[in-house]
């Protein structure tokens, strides 16, 4: 958990170097690649709606207006604390890191018989607009199966199958550090 928290801390000073002070959506991919946010507004002005009735849409307010957007047409929001979620079939996830291929969070509540337990799950696409996957071995393979020097170079580095390991050394996911050094 230790490892995640100083992804997001990452992430976060990352994002916040160029991110505008406002928090707000990204109606596009390419309005998030450029840092051009559609819709500026105060974080308390996004509602996501997670009922059963408004989950497709989100509510935002702007300039006194409320105006309701699907989320199938929104790329991404920035929440209060600079950390950017994109949507995906009318989930959120936490982008953790943009390289080669994009990591993405998303905390999953576990019930216990006191309480419950969050865990993290990991997934990853591998264009900023690509269909976002569970993180494992077996879907990078099927994902890049035409890049035989990548798959060689994950069987070398992560022969414990641990796909979703951080190297800190560099800064950035190990399967995006060895996705690198694939392309050299």
């Amino acid at each position: 958990m230790k490892k995640v928290f100083q992804i997001i801390i990452l992430n976060c000073f990352a994002f916040s170097c160029y991110a505008k002070s406002q928090t707000g959506i990204y109606m596009t991919a390419s309005d998030y690649k450029q840092r051009h946010l559609s819709y500026e507004m105060d974080s308390s002005k996004i509602r996501l709606n997670h009922s059963v009735w408004d989950m497709p849409y989100i509510t935002v307010k702007v300039h006194g207006k409320k105006r309701r957007l699907n989320k199938s047409e929104v790329y991404a929001y920035v929440d209060h604390g600079r950390e950017v979620y994109r949507f995906y079939k009318n989930e959120e996830y936490l982008i953790a890191e943009v390289g080669n291929m994009n990591i993405y969070l998303q905390a999953e509540r576990i019930s216990l018989s006191k309480g419950y337990e969050v865990k993290m799950r990991y997934y990853f696409s591998t264009t900023p607009e690509g269909e976002i996957i569970p993180l494992t071995t077996e879907n990078l393979i099927n994902a890049y199966r035409n890049n035989g020097r990548y798959i060689d170079l994950l069987d070398q580095f992560l022969n414990n199958g641990n796909v979703t390991s951080y190297d800190k050394a560099h800064g950035t996911f190990k399967v995006n550090y060895i996705y690198a050094k694939a392309l050299k």
